[in-house]
């Protein structure tokens, strides 16, 4: 939570970063977007360096360079210097993602995964709004004390890391070991989750996009609605009994399935169906991810799972970008266009991984 929430610290900050170097306000949102771009790209490239030199050793390395990156991103003094030290961070921060996923499944017993990742999955998408919630109490200090303050975490928590790691944890993953199929890419459940995984993203993300708009329009608010999402999310812990009783690729439909479903509530246009929506599709996105994270990680071998985490984070990643621009132009056309799209969008990536499962079990 602490390394991925370092992508949406700058979001509050923003009036603060436009008023610093002179900028507008979509000008200034590029601190946020640098980080970003640099984050879902090195993905590919972190994930497959986990499966060489082992999850312990990137990850450790990681959260060391992230907590540099960050005291530099604090110290800069102009807004370009910002930019390129927020890039650092989003290639710092990628380490952690695959490699602490692939840790999970390869650290705890069988019986105990689905608990790990739905916590992972957790710590993932709760720290959008928790790191927003946390930095807006703060954010009068402005964004150097802020950045200078989360630094030292990070190598506090490299330091209980490393004295937590098992000596298998810092090895590279023998080739060949495990899973349905050596590559990912042979696999077409893992693909199926690699292209219904931004759908779903796409879907939540343009919804709260799309309310952030609408916000004086509707007869709930956007803060309401944002704080719902928390305890929404935290319902991916509804995934593990699930999981034991349908699978992860049928938990995965199931969170697909509800993001649609409270897309469908939400259109009443009401102040209980937003409420409601707001909840349901939260709950979905946290279910749906949590099966998606424990389908590809436990379908792919050893020797290639942080490879298949990282393109699905990748592509999660991909779709969440492209949701605010998308939705802006939706949210012309009312909550009908937002809620209608999102609903078809998760209900499409439900039926692709139902189909999935159903040609290729």
């Amino acid at each position: 939570m602490l390394v991925v929430g370092q992508l949406y610290v700058t979001i509050p900050l923003t009036p603060w970063i436009g008023a610093r170097y002179g900028l507008d306000a979509p000008t200034a949102a590029l601190a946020g977007s640098a980080f970003g771009v640099a984050y879902a790209f090195s993905f590919l490239a972190c994930g497959p360096l986990s499966d060489r030199l082992g999850r312990g050793r990137v990850i450790l390395a990681g959260l060391v360079l992230l907590s540099g990156a960050t005291v530099l991103a604090g110290a800069v003094t102009s807004f370009p210097a910002l930019l390129a030290a927020r890039a650092l961070q989003g290639i710092a921060a990628a380490t952690l993602p695959p490699a602490a996923v692939s840790l999970v499944m390869e650290t705890l017993p069988e019986g105990r995964r689905p608990l790990g990742i739905a916590a992972m999955a957790f710590s993932f998408l709760g720290s959008a709004p928790i790191a927003q919630l946390a930095v807006a109490g703060v954010a009068g200090y402005g964004l150097p004390p802020i950045f200078l303050w989360t630094a030292p975490l990070m190598l506090l928590a490299a330091l209980l890391l490393a004295l937590t790691l098992g000596r298998a944890a810092l090895r590279p993953q023998p080739v060949g070991t495990g899973g349905r199929a050596t590559s990912p890419t042979r696999d077409p459940i893992i693909v199926a989750c690699w292209i219904a995984a931004p759908m779903l993203m796409f879907a939540f993300v343009a919804f709260q996009a799309g309310v952030q708009v609408l916000g004086p329009a509707l007869p709930l608010g956007t803060a309401p609605l944002r704080l719902l999402s928390v305890p929404g999310l935290a319902a991916g812990f509804l995934a593990v009994p699930l999981a034991r009783r349908i699978g992860a690729p049928g938990t995965a439909t199931t969170g697909f399935l509800l993001v649609a479903a409270g897309m469908a509530v939400a259109l009443l246009g009401s102040a209980w169906a937003l409420a409601l929506g707001g909840i349901m599709a939260p709950a979905g996105v946290g279910i749906g991810v949590t099966g998606i994270i424990a389908t590809v990680s436990g379908r792919a071998a050893p020797a290639r799972r942080g490879f298949a985490v990282a393109v699905y984070t990748f592509t999660l990643f991909l779709g969440a970008s492209l949701a605010p621009p998308l939705a802006a132009h939706l949210a012309r056309d009312g909550l009908l266009a937002v809620c209608g799209v999102s609903a078809a969008v998760a209900l499409a990536g439900g039926l692709l991984l139902l189909g999935a499962r159903r040609l290729y079990r």
